[in-house]
């Protein structure tokens, strides 16, 4: 939102309305699921961290990620690490890329009819996946738990992709990223043998 007062002052006040009327409706529903069946988000949450904190009878506990700071490094990079790696290296080559792409063009302000627009929302993301990152709210199976970051990766990718295909003018670059991808597949499920 910051990114668009900046980049687009016009639509601030269009994306601020979006949002104040999201915050409403998400406050009106968890209300409204609190009175009709006392379910209790931050409850929940409390007691996720707390699980992780000293552990449970299922659960023998991982830490804050706060005990050090080496810890809390290693940990919220390792996040990072384990969800470019199980999202697919072709998909994180070419979202780096893109945002790449995005955050140079957003400093020289390239109009969008260059073939490269810049997003407000693909840089906002980047802000997000480094927070959630760093929040160590989620350690440990990254890739399962961060699934319904995917999209917000592969969009990105798929355009760049895209863009690239059609600018080459060759299909060739798409199969080899499917190729990569199905290898890689493959590979994860051939040599990580997880024990549930």
């Amino acid at each position: 939102m910051i990114l668009t007062y900046f980049n687009n002052r016009q639509e601030f006040r269009n994306y601020l309305t979006v949002l104040l009327i999201s915050g409403g409706v998400f406050c009106v529903f968890y209300l409204l699921l609190y009175l009709l069946t006392g379910y209790n988000f931050l409850a929940c949450l409390r007691c996720a961290i707390l699980i992780d904190e000293k552990g449970s009878l299922h659960h023998s506990g991982c830490g804050t990620g706060y005990e050090t700071l080496s810890r809390y490094f290693f940990l919220s990079v390792t996040n990072l690490f384990a969800f470019f790696s199980c999202i697919g290296v072709p998909i994180a080559t070419l979202w780096f890329r893109k945002v790449g792409n995005t955050v140079r063009n957003a400093f020289l302000r390239r109009a969008e009819t260059e073939g490269y627009p810049y997003n407000n929302y693909l840089l906002a993301y980047v802000i997000v996946l480094i927070g959630t990152a760093f929040a160590t709210l989620y350690t440990l199976e990254t890739e399962r738990i961060w699934i319904f970051m995917a999209p917000f990766l592969l969009i990105p990718a798929a355009k760049n992709l895209l863009l690239y295909v059609e600018e080459k003018k060759n299909q060739r670059m798409f199969y080899i990223v499917t190729i990569m991808l199905c290898i890689q597949t493959l590979a994860f499920e051939i040599l990580i043998d997880t024990r549930w």
